[in-house]
Order: structure tokens, then C-alpha cells, then sequence
């Protein structure tokens, strides 16, 4: 599942958005979803979340995070 964001990435370039990429985990016996948050094909940051909306509020709060900084 690619989820587009309309978020600024918080880098030099303001026009450049971040995107989240969620799928599930490949690790059967763990289970969950890996998210990971793109811009221009470099990813910025991943992890792994219980569900598919958890992955979702995961990488927006990230991507939240990298503009505060």
C-alpha cells in the first residue's frame, strides 16, 4: 500500500513531499506491517507497527517529527 502524504518534508526544498510506503511483514511468526517514508526514492525512516492503520499513524507522526527538526 503506497500512501502519498500532503506533508512538507521539512527539508531545504519545501515543495518536496514525503510519501509511506506500508506493506506487510514479510517475517510471518512476527506479524505486522513495515511502513517506510520516501522522498524522491531515499528512504528517511521505516519501522514495523502492529496493524495497517498503527503503520499509518506511525509514519505521519515520523514524518511530523523530521519537520520539527
Amino acid at each position: 500500500m503506497n500512501l502519498p502524504t500532503h506533508d512538507n518534508s521539512g527539508t531545504n526544498d519545501r515543495s518536496a513531499r514525503f510519501e509511506i510506503h506500508i506493506d506487510a511483514n514479510p517475517d510471518r511468526w512476527r506479524g505486522g506491517f513495515q511502513w517506510a517514508i520516501t522522498n524522491s526514492g531515499i528512504e528517511f525512516d521505516c519501522g514495523l507497527s502492529f496493524t495497517e492503520e498503527d503503520a499509518v499513524n506511525d509514519a505521519q507522526q515520523r514524518i511530523a517529527e523530521i519537520q520539527r527538526a
